[in-house]
């Protein structure tokens, strides 16, 4: 701006002298040509004695090779103006070369006004020159005023318009400016704003907008303190932005503001040393916004206001005021105080929220900038009021919840969810208040969990439940003896194996009917129940890990799980490891439930190196037999010695003799073991039948039968089926 009045100065004097020149003597063509020109400009010794950068715009100011051509014998006169170098300080050292061309000149006793067809300067921009081929100025001698208007100035891709008017201690202008590159003014951002810098990585910044400003220098009353400083001391802006579009990288907007308003004032004085406050007000939010892989479109209804104050010696942002609201549906109101390069950048803030429908917030706002990742579907519904503040050391956190439900894709489900959840950053459960949630129904994993009231603590990086809890399943109950989380909203590094939240958790399964739990999935109708003792089990990092044995009592016996594992449990990459155990498991509640044949008698079984991808099995070592002296009743029908040697790759065996007449047969052991890998599983009995065969029911007395195995190796697929087909028919397959 202080070289634009140097110019201006010298451009206006020049065109005086010549013009009184021709009127005194008769001087149709002049040619002026110098040199050099310097211009003193003091600096006070307060201003070095502050080390202060801008504070006078040049100790002096040198311009050299100028050359002013004035054809005035043409009507309307012609003027030219040409500047090879200026000696100006950071980060204006690049200017050089100005080109001044009015080819239309009037100049009377009372103003000069001046139609112009070139103007240009090389450096403005990085290694190029910002070129405008239309521009006019009037400058009125007795009124002191200015207007100038210069349109399409070439900048790189983009272009800018001014209209430009100075009178008094006023200023206007009315601006448009088009695909401005952020990287072409990148020097003026690095001089003037090192700390916006230092957060830009990607100089892909691009703005277009257009808009009116109002401007208002240094009052009278302290002009004197401007002129001994030689800085400026007060400035006031107002303006109004149109139709606003930027595009950061893979960010854009589209006529984003449609009604922006903002007052900007500068003031440096002994009160008020170097401040700027800005009021922001968006009336009417609309157009659209892509934000990384958040997009947004608005409404119109979506209002935004904002006060900033900004203090350059202590280098803080104040934010006295945000707020926005969307009518209805959305109220936040927010004050903070930010320094940044700080050890602590936020220091105090407050937020004030109320979210009255957030089933027209997520149809409005979520539902697209969450479709094709991981949460597209989520549904929401309900109200949310609260806040979220700091003063000092002290941060804490107030949700109340109202009618909430949620539902993601039917790995979770929520309905109508109240309670007041609490929290702030002690660093103990002493002096922060208790938080309570309650609920009608969750589905977790598709598990139904009943009406149930929580009540807790949470502070700091942890949540305590502070009593046990019964929460409804089925016709039982999980038993929650403690619950707790630790690092709480801890991000999780793949650097660092020990970060991430932490879930803890122990208790137990009341008595669950299987007949209930089969329904519920479609699964074959079990029958009996299963009770579990769940050991302290722990999730962090998407790995849900049991740190004992859990066992379950089902079938008249108990299963053990050990070394028990799952990565990703709510996901459709969940991968599930575990040891299993089975203990006198009662075998005619077995095969009855699955409709394999009935088989009397007791079970044992292991599975070792137990792995499942999406709950299908890839990998175990499976084998399950007659227990060591076993006493109870050994009996066997002709569906499941059927069922079974169709299992070892021989079927038919009853059919084809005498022994059909009889429907059950007595047994010494039975057994069959799997080995799973790469997809096939390599089978055996209970004891092996010669090279090739291998016995999976050994019979006893009379009449005897014996079934054998004869393929060892099974594709995983085809047992699968050969599975299906035993449990969906209603008789033995005979083939």
């Amino acid at each position: 701006m202080a070289l634009f009045f140097v110019v201006t100065t010298i451009v206006v004097s020049t065109m005086v002298t010549l013009f009184i020149l021709n009127k005194s003597q008769a001087v149709s063509l002049v040619s002026l040509n110098i040199d050099q020109i310097i211009i003193p400009l003091e600096t006070t010794s307060s201003n070095k004695a502050s080390g202060s950068k801008t504070p006078a715009f040049l100790n002096a100011l040198t311009l050299d090779k100028l050359r002013v051509d004035m054809d005035i014998s043409s009507t309307p006169a012609v003027f030219h103006l040409s500047l090879a170098e200026f000696n100006l300080p950071e980060p204006y050292q690049h200017l050089r070369n100005l080109q001044f061309s009015c080819q239309s000149l009037e100049m009377e006793p009372g103003f000069i006004h001046c139609q112009g067809q070139k103007i240009s300067l090389f450096g403005l921009l990085p290694e190029q020159t910002a070129e405008s081929s239309d521009f006019s100025f009037r400058y009125s001698f007795a009124e002191q005023q200015l207007v100038l208007t210069i349109n399409d100035i070439n900048t790189g891709k983009g272009k800018i318009s001014i209209h430009l008017k100075l009178f008094n201690d006023q200023w206007l202008v009315d601006f448009n400016a088009d695909q401005l590159a952020f990287k072409d003014f990148k020097p003026y951002f690095e001089y003037y704003y090192p700390e916006f810098m230092n957060s830009v990585s990607d100089e892909r910044f691009g703005l277009s907008a257009s808009g009116h400003l109002q401007g208002v220098f240094a009052k009278d009353n302290i002009k004197q303190e401007v002129e001994q400083s030689g800085g400026l001391k007060q400035l006031k802006i107002k303006g109004k932005v149109r139709n606003l579009h930027y595009s950061y990288s893979a960010n854009d907007t589209d006529n984003l503001a449609e009604k922006l308003s903002f007052n900007f004032r500068y003031t440096s004085d002994a009160m008020t040393p170097r401040k700027t406050q800005t009021t922001l007000t968006l009336n009417r939010i609309k157009g659209e916004l892509l934000q990384n892989d958040i997009y947004l479109s608005f409404t119109g209804k979506e209002k935004l206001y904002l006060k900033l104050l900004k203090d350059n010696i202590n280098n803080s942002l104040k934010f006295n005021r945000i707020k926005l609201t969307i009518d209805k549906l959305l109220d936040i109101e927010a004050s903070a105080e930010l320094t940044p390069g700080s050890s602590s950048v936020l220091q105090d803030f407050h937020i004030a929220y109320t979210l009255n429908d957030l089933q027209s917030l997520n149809d409005l706002y979520l539902k697209n900038s969450l479709e094709g990742t991981e949460y597209e579907g989520l549904l929401l519904e309900g109200k949310l009021k609260g806040f979220f503040g700091r003063r000092g050391r002290k941060i804490q956190l107030n949700t109340i919840l109202n009618e909430l439900y949620l539902d993601f894709n039917q790995k979770i489900a929520v309905t109508n969810l109240n309670g007041e959840l609490n929290w702030n950053n002690h660093k103990n459960s002493v002096n922060s208040p208790v938080s309570h949630i309650n609920w009608e129904e969750i589905q977790l994993a598709k598990l139904p969990f009943g009406t149930t009231r929580l009540k807790f603590v949470a502070f700091s990086d942890q949540l305590k439940l502070l009593q046990e809890t019964d929460i409804p399943l089925f016709d039982g109950a999980l038993h929650i003896n403690s619950l707790q989380l630790n690092r709480l909203g801890e991000p999780v590094s793949e650097q660092d194996k020990s970060t991430g939240m932490i879930i803890s958790i122990d208790g137990l399964i009341k008595p669950v009917s299987l007949k209930l739990i089969s329904e519920h999935f479609n699964w074959p109708l079990l029958d009996g129940k299963l009770s579990a003792v769940i050991p302290e089990t722990t999730y962090t990092r998407h790995r849900l890990t049991v740190g004992g044995a859990m066992m379950m009592r089902v079938f008249d016996g108990n299963i053990i799980f050990k070394d028990l594992k799952i990565d990703h449990p709510l996901d459709e990459r969940g991968r599930f490891f575990a040891n299993i155990d089975l203990l006198n498991l009662d075998l005619k509640s077995l095969t009855k439930t699955f409709n394999f044949g009935e088989i009397e008698g007791r079970m044992d079984g292991k599975i070792r190196n137990l792995e499942l991808y999406n709950w299908s099995p890839v990998a175990f070592n499976a084998s399950f037999g007659t227990p060591k002296n076993d006493e109870s009743r050994h009996r066997i029908s002709q569906k499941a010695i059927d069922n079974l040697s169709s299992l070892g790759g021989a079927s038919g065996i009853l059919s084809r003799s005498f022994l059909s007449v009889f429907e059950t047969f007595r047994y010494d052991k039975i057994g069959l073991s799997c080995r799973l890998k790469n997809n096939t599983c390599y089978m055996d009995g209970v004891e092996p039948k010669g090279d090739n065969a291998y016995y999976i029911v050994k019979g006893s007395g009379l009449p005897r039968i014996d079934v054998m195995g004869f393929q060892k190796a099974v594709n995983w697929e085809v047992l699968i089926n050969r599975l299906k087909n035993i449990q969906s028919a209603n008789e033995a397959v005979i083939e």
